[in-house]
């Protein structure tokens, strides 16, 4: 990917990624030395151009954007290829020296206090600094990548000073009308500096300049004696004049501070420039220094209001970068905030008072449940926190260019015939891989499933896994292996409007594509992977809410894959760009869940004692994300999930890694029952259950296996099953594809014990199973059909004749 900073003759043009390109205004064809720094945000896409301490651009790339790993950095040259493809027409004409590398969007101030001062190679954030001092491309920061020059660039003597007088005013937070101020000029990397001279300019409609105090710099901290004079102020047209001092020494200090500070009062709305005018400093021969001046401005704002507050995850760790925004209806008001390292953020300049909606966003996080306030003009509303959710494998985001990596998929099934394999439903139960013309796919294809469960057709002995992927191309070969054969993968996207959309499909031998159960694309060839290399798919409709993605992915061999994501075209010319923030859910969305709640119901953190063994619970509170059998089993390290079937009135077990099948969304009122190995105190945070009662707390059996569960290994196919306990005689019977099954006594008395036989008949085949300790400890039994407990059909008494010890 083609991820650059050029400079050309008239301008600079900054690109990302290949894709994404700003044509800037700022030169540096002025024949003298010019600072530049570019500053780039990928959360907020915010890019800005510093030429010689003061912002000359400022724009914004699509937030979210990223630039890829690998490549090569070429300095002065532009490369049409990673680290080749020169061409001698697009080369830098001029020198360039102090080249440094940041790992993070250092501010105007940072830049400006650095920019005419040498580094020592070891600033925090630094990750590239070539100073060219050693007549080579030497890396002196921490990374160590050297460079070397090629062609015909060299090191030349440079007539560039590091070391001069810059001065500037230091960047300030906006004031509000009437506030009084300080501004402190800030001398950078002083040489020698004896003695200066320079007047002031600013808005007089905006401020008002009250005095002015010299700062200690001159004086070395009042170390030594100087002589300064009084400035004259004239308010009329802004100006200050004659700011002047010198030191009484025979020498210069070297060194940063402030020269002068001047005080202000804010009496007008608006911007106001920063000026410094007629600047001369010496050195104590009096002879000039060179130097350079920053200009700057102070915002001051009218009556308003402020918000500020935290935004957290759901451990309390701070979560910085986050873009927060408020609105008053549906018109976002005020200056928009971000949050720091920290996790604080303010929003200033709210103009309008009332009851206000924050919202929070950030590419790949959770949507960020809003919240309201209310404000007051001229008072600061604070504490407006947010909870940022964590991603589940049930519940995420897409990632930061727009592609999906939750998943459940089913396969691989096997197909050999390379000319039916994608048209042929493999999940038809009529469907004959023999078949010169075996059952078609649909236009239409519902399919609704969870995570475990069965296929059917061809599939019926796979099950769909839940997948979430490091990357965003899914390596099916790294799943499967390189098999003949096709995969299913089912998702689901929730978009926030009904809005049209491109679908990005990147895949290797083959991809067919239902959108909300409508066949939307197919393609058969077999066109091979490549990142850049994707099917457009578009015209296609959003729908406001959750909309089902199906993909059957073909393969005839070999390496196989694919990748997905949603994409928008603000012109028919312009570069598609990632649909971010979009939830996925692999399984579906059964239920309202907390990012949809509505404001105002009651949050809580809820504890819940667990006793060694069987417990009969139901959830205190709506979990953040929604709570399965499987997920409350990984929680609190549960063997056995047991639940009501409200229909058959019959307990379904849910058995960790031995019978996933009938994992379930658990709702409020719902009782469960569980057994864990230890005694626990679990929290539960999340949502006070809206008009739910919660399932009546029962009183245990702590020596009684009152629940138990039976799961069944190689259980012969389409068989029902018939499950006695020869002890007690009670006896049971399944279904047909049943394999477990669960017992349980509601008068918490002992349906199993040690030792207890079970027998298990199957089309009049029999296997007699023995429960041991390790079995009655996890509440569960998990019985192979194989031929080690099988009891004969018949057993016969036949002589022993001849035998030599019994004649």
């Amino acid at each position: 990917m083609d991820s650059k900073w050029q400079s050309h003759q008239q301008n600079v043009i900054a690109h990302i990624g290949g894709l994404l390109i700003i044509d800037t205004a700022t030169t540096i064809n002025n024949i003298i030395w010019n600072h530049i720094a570019i500053t780039w945000q990928s959360s907020s896409g915010v890019v800005q151009i510093f030429k010689d301490g003061s912002v000359d651009y400022s724009s914004e790339f699509p937030a979210g954007s990223v630039i890829t790993t690998g490549g090569s950095l070429v300095i002065g040259q532009e490369q049409d290829f990673v680290g080749g493809g020169f061409d001698r027409n697009q080369a830098f004409i001029g020198e360039i020296d102090e080249v440094r590398i940041w790992n993070i969007a250092r501010t105007q101030q940072e830049t400006q206090i650095t920019m005419r001062s040498s580094l020592t190679g070891q600033e925090e954030g630094l990750v590239g600094y070539w100073n060219f001092d050693d007549d080579s491309a030497r890396d002196i920061s921490p990374q160590g990548n050297h460079g070397e020059f090629i062609g015909d660039a060299k090191v030349v003597e440079s007539d560039l000073v590091l070391e001069p007088i810059y001065v500037t005013p230091i960047n300030l937070e906006p004031f509000t009308l009437n506030d009084t101020f300080s501004l402190d000029l800030l001398s950078a990397a002083s040489s020698e500096l004896y003695s200066f001279a320079f007047d002031l300019g600013f808005d007089p409609e905006i401020l008002k300049a009250t005095g002015i105090d010299y700062g200690l710099l001159l004086s070395n901290s009042e170390v030594d004696a100087t002589t300064c004079s009084t400035p004259t102020i004239d308010n009329a047209i802004g100006q200050i004049t004659n700011v002047t001092c010198r030191r009484n020494t025979a020498d210069g200090i070297t060194g940063s501070g402030v020269l002068v500070t001047v005080n202000f009062e804010a009496v007008g709305v608006g911007r106001s420039p920063i000026t410094i005018e007629k600047a001369t400093f010496l050195d104590p021969k009096d002879q000039p220094i060179e130097s350079a001046t920053g200009n700057s401005q102070i915002t001051v704002y009218g009556p308003h209001a402020k918000i500020t507050g935290r935004i957290t995850g759901a451990q309390g760790q701070a979560v910085p970068e986050v873009k927060v925004v408020v609105f008053l209806g549906d018109q976002p008001i005020g200056i928009n905030g971000q949050t720091d390292s920290n996790g604080s953020y303010m929003i200033d300049n709210l103009t309008s008072a009332g009851q206000v909606t924050v919202k929070a966003t950030k590419p790949g996080l959770m949507p960020i449940q809003p919240i309201e306030a209310d404000i007051q003009i001229g008072e600061t509303t604070e504490g407006v926190d947010l909870l940022v959710l964590e991603p589940t494998p049930l519940r995420s985001v897409v990632d930061e260019e727009g592609f999906i990596r939750n998943w459940l998929i089913l396969g691989a099934i096997l197909w050999e015939n390379d000319t039916t394999r994608l048209m042929a439903d493999q999940l038809n139960p009529k469907t004959d891989p023999d078949s010169r013309l075996p059952v078609q796919e649909e236009n239409s294809k519902d399919l609704t499933p969870k995570d475990s469960d069965f296929g059917t057709g061809l599939a019926s002995n796979q099950k769909w896994t839940l997948h979430i992927d490091d990357d965003r191309h899914i390596s099916l070969d790294r799943i499967y292996g390189k098999k003949e054969g096709v995969v299913y993968a089912s998702t689901w996207v929730k978009s926030k409007q009904e809005q049209e959309i491109t679908l990005e499909i990147g895949h290797d031998d083959g991809v067919m594509v239902w959108l909300n159960d409508q066949l939307v694309h197919l393609e058969a060839k077999a066109i091979g992977w490549y990142p850049d290399r994707m099917d457009q798919i578009k015209k296609l409709t959003l729908k406001e809410g959750w909309n089902h993605l199906l993909l059957k992915i073909g393969n005839r061999g070999g390496g196989w894959g694919f990748q997905a994501r949603f994409v928008q075209q603000a012109t028919p010319l312009s570069e598609p760009e990632p649909l971010a923030n979009l939830e996925v859910a692999p399984q579906g969305i059964a239920r309202q869940t907390e990012a949809d709640t509505p404001s105002g119901l009651a949050r809580g953190t809820f504890k819940l004692e667990l006793e060694e063994g069987l417990n009969m619970i139901s959830l205190p509170v709506q979990p953040d994300n929604p709570m399965t059998s499987k997920s409350l089993a990984n929680e609190i390290g549960a063997t056995l999930v047991i639940h009501l079937d409200p229909q058959t009135k019959a307990f379904v077990p849910f058995v960790p890694e031995h019978f996933e099948g009938t994992n379930l969304e658990i709702q409020g009122g719902m009782g469960v029952i569980v057994n864990v190995r230890r005694s626990q105190t679990v929290n539960f945070t999340g949502t006070v259950w809206d008009n739910t009662i919660a399932a009546p707390r029962v009183p245990l059996n702590a020596q009684s296996v009152w629940a138990f569960g039976l799961v069944f290994d190689r259980l012969p196919v389409n068989s029902p099953v018939r499950i006695r306990n020869l002890r007690t005689g009670e006896t049971v019977h399944t279904s047909a594809d049943t394999p477990a099954i669960a017992f349980v006594d509601q008068s918490q008395q002992s349906v199993v014990k040690l030792q207890d036989w079970i027998e298990i008949e199957v089309e009049g085949r029999r296997w007699r199973y023995q429960l041991t300790a390790g079995d009655l400890h996890q509440a569960f039994a998990l019985v192979s059909l194989d031929d080690r407990i099988r009891i004969p059909h018949q057993t016969r008494l036949l002589q022993n004749y001849p035998n030599p010890f019994n004649p």
